[in-house]
């Protein structure tokens, strides 16, 4: 069974809170609410963490939680949209994805033999935490994750290029 995802504990609320320090990392994008756009949303984090530890964990939280607005909310109708915004601060990546709304499922809700349905496991199981919070015609779901920086010679800071001419 999932945690449960009350934004109304101090806990969620001090995730969902932006970071204090001054100078945070941050990419944000909105993409079409269509399957896609959930490879281009991975390369936008990708390219934002770019040889970053844990990279990869992110992208696979991010992959997860943009298919599911896609597939289970109002972004999915036509016109749809779905937004994401990371915000790395220090140790702390912070990644939200907000989309159109509409009813959330909870777990065990998927019958057993259906090989969909088991994205918020993953994510639960990546990330050091997640949840969610709804406003009027908009959901957003995040997750956070402690991220070491790499070394300072072998890696650019987030959404830096790799280009030293640059």
């Amino acid at each position: 069974m999932l945690p449960a995802a009350d934004p109304t504990t101090p806990q969620a609320r001090s995730l969902l809170a932006a970071p204090t320090p001054a100078s945070p990392a941050a990419w944000s994008q909105t993409f079409a609410a269509t399957p896609d756009q959930v490879r281009l949303a991975r390369r936008g984090l990708a390219a934002f963490l770019s040889g970053w530890p844990l990279e990869s964990d992110a992208i696979t939280c991010l992959s997860e939680l943009v298919s599911n607005a896609i597939e289970h909310s109002e972004s999915g109708k036509p016109g749809g949209t779905v937004a994401v915004r990371a915000l790395l601060t220090g140790d702390r990546l912070h990644v939200a994805v907000r989309d159109q709304g509409g009813p959330w499922r909870r777990a065990g809700q998927t019958p057993s033999t259906d090989p969909r349905g088991r994205g918020l496991h993953v994510v639960t199981a990546l990330a050091d935490g997640w949840g969610k919070a709804t406003g009027e015609g908009s959901r957003t779901v995040w997750f956070t994750m402690t991220c070491p920086a790499p070394t300072l010679h072998s890696h650019p800071e987030p959404g830096r290029s790799h280009d030293p001419a640059r």
